[in-house]
């Protein structure tokens, strides 16, 4: 996927939207019919499928299915809880992925959405049963329970089974284990992190699932006879999303954007830097909550806001069509964007690809992101990651590994950073400790505790007049030389619904974030007037400056050597 693509989550009410918006690809798709026209208009078609449910229509005429459902402790089945207002014959069980009759069931309906010329497949829910396990009390059915044992007995012997409570691995019952903690679901809920063997067992249930998005890959690729580029809702930076990534082509899912604030959020747009450090790109899209704020309150101008900042990370908001709206009081429902409001946004990111694809992030300050620590809700990356941006600092982000995230720390990469920020060190293991404390060694090791740990990350290298309400992005593309700055105007006026803008901007860059060069051209572009704007650059030492008379939604200055 291209950084330029625009991309649609459904296939639109009329084929003309393809054209209006410059869509090139969709993620979410579904029919063969639809495929076809979306194959007429240019456009990269893919199917989907869900794990979350069999549905309860499906339940109800098919007994095997409903003894394939997630259960409690207690041994009640789950119901999924953003579809309680979808009335069927059954309630909307939230299907078991580690059950080998609900796994084939999900496997099929994925050849049946592989047919039809479709150029990949999309999962939905690709966590299944660890999602359920990890926030809404399963799975006890007894596939997980004699799975699991076999999990423990293959991966941990008997001393380290015997300090957490395991006896006997070969008649052990998680269920019974669980019992000493915790009797009804509530209850394993709010004591879940405090049972020794809860971690082990979300890895247990995430091994399962992400062998089963491997074999639905195989399964697809050797019924159509060709490669199939596959994409997940992964809702970044949730490591529960992350046990499957290395079998993704593309992200693709939910970010809290947090639209009820009324602002832009400090710490959506970590995400991107997440799935930069996994080396995938994102097509996002706001969770149903925010849809539901942004429709109930009219508000398309702060959706433009993300979307400048989607692309201005190097990744893209998947543009607002359609979009699916959930509350607890209206349950589902959907918001239809105004054309006119996007299409000309969305179609100037087409029209400019050159000022996208091939430029990569500049920075020399590393963030850290702990993924175990940050699922047992311990790790502070994102806070710092929001006070990072919000004062132009320029900054990458690695992902630490543990649990089930195949990521490991790269020493030598962190030593060649200039400054290394950590918000955790817990739950990390040996090796990559040690790669901390060779940084720390180096003096290179910034924790964050705070605001007032930035200090060391002093002199920035991106200084921006006024700094209020204006981020500074800056992306080099190694292979032409140059350098796009993306500024935006974070100054949006909610009852006005738009961004108030803000004139005489000047930007000093340190030129070894330009990899030392001097530039002598630069051109401004508006986004999305189409008009350029020449911008003279001036070296003063160290640095390369620039001066832009006004800012509105979002500019781009190219520098060019």
């Amino acid at each position: 996927m291209r950084r330029s693509d625009v991309v649609f989550m459904y296939a639109p009410s009329t084929p003309d939207l393809y054209d209006a918006y410059g869509c090139g690809v969709v993620l979410w798709g579904s029919g063969p019919e639809a495929a076809a026209t979306a194959r007429e208009h240019g456009v990269r078609f893919q199917g989907s499928i869900w794990f979350l449910t069999a549905w309860g229509d499906k339940l109800a005429e098919n007994p095997e299915l409903l003894r394939s459902v997630c259960v409690d402790i207690e041994g009640n089945p789950i119901e999924v809880p953003w579809l309680t207002d979808h009335k069927q014959k059954l309630p909307n069980y939230w299907g078991c992925t580690t059950g080998p009759y609900y796994r084939d069931y999900c496997k099929q309906r994925a050849l049946e959405a592989v047919r039809g010329g479709v150029a990949g497949l999309h999962i939905d829910d690709h966590a299944g049963t660890a999602a359920c396990a990890s926030y809404a009390g399963g799975c006890f059915c007894q596939h997980c329970i004699e799975g699991f044992r076999a999990y423990l007995k293959a991966n941990y012997g008997a001393a380290d089974l015997a300090d957490v409570g395991v006896a006997d691995v070969d008649t052990f019952d998680y269920a019974q284990y669980v019992k000493q903690y915790a009797t009804t679901r509530q209850e394993y809920i709010d004591r879940r992190f405090s049972i020794p063997l809860f971690i082990p067992f979300i890895a247990f249930e995430i091994q399962g699932e992400a062998s089963l998005v491997a074999d639905i890959r195989v399964a697809c690729e050797e019924a159509v006879g060709h490669s199939l580029s596959l994409s997940a809702n992964t809702c970044l930076p949730g490591p529960v999303q992350l046990g499957d990534y290395q079998h993704l082509d593309t992200l693709c899912g939910e970010t809290n954007l947090g639209a009820a604030e009324g602002r832009p959020s400090d710490i959506s747009h970590f995400a991107y830097r997440v799935a930069d450090g996994l080396r995938r790109p994102l097509a996002s899209t706001a969770s149903g909550w925010d849809w539901a704020w942004i429709a109930a309150n009219n508000k398309p101008g702060l959706v433009k806001t993300w979307v400048a900042e989607s692309y201005a990370f190097g990744h893209r908001l998947m543009a607002p069509h359609h979009q699916w709206c959930y509350t607890t009081e209206k349950g589902t429902h959907w918001w239809d964007c105004r054309t006119e409001d996007f299409a000309p946004l969305y179609r100037w990111v087409t029209e400019h690809r050159d000022l996208f694809d091939g430029f990569e992030t500049a920075g020399g300050v590393v963030l850290v992101f702990n993924s175990p620590a940050y699922f047992r809700g311990q790790d502070r990356s994102e806070e710092a990651a929001g006070w990072l941006a919000s004062h132009s600092v320029q900054y990458r982000c690695v992902v630490a590994g543990g649990d089930w995230v195949d990521e490991r720390l790269d020493r030598e990469a962190l030593l060649g950073a200039d400054k290394v920020v950590v918000g955790s060190r817990e739950c990390l293991d040996a090796d990559q400790e040690a790669t901390l404390d060779a940084v720390e060694q180096a003096g290179k090791l910034v924790t964050w505790t705070g605001p007032e740990s930035a200090a060391a990350l002093l002199p920035y290298a991106v200084e921006v007049t006024p700094s209020e309400n204006v981020w500074a992005l800056v992306r080099a593309n190694p292979l032409t030389g140059e350098v796009a700055v993306h500024l935006l105007n974070r100054g949006y006026d909610l009852g006005a619904d738009g961004v108030t803008p803000i004139s005489d901007v000047r930007v000093s860059i340190d030129r070894s974030l330009l990899g030392g060069r001097a530039f002598a051209i630069a051109t401004a572009y508006a986004v999305p007037a189409p008009e350029r704007e020449p911008v003279s650059p001036s070296q003063d030492g160290d640095r390369v400056s620039f001066r832009l008379p006004r800012l509105d939604l979002w500019s781009i200055v190219v520098l060019r050597p």
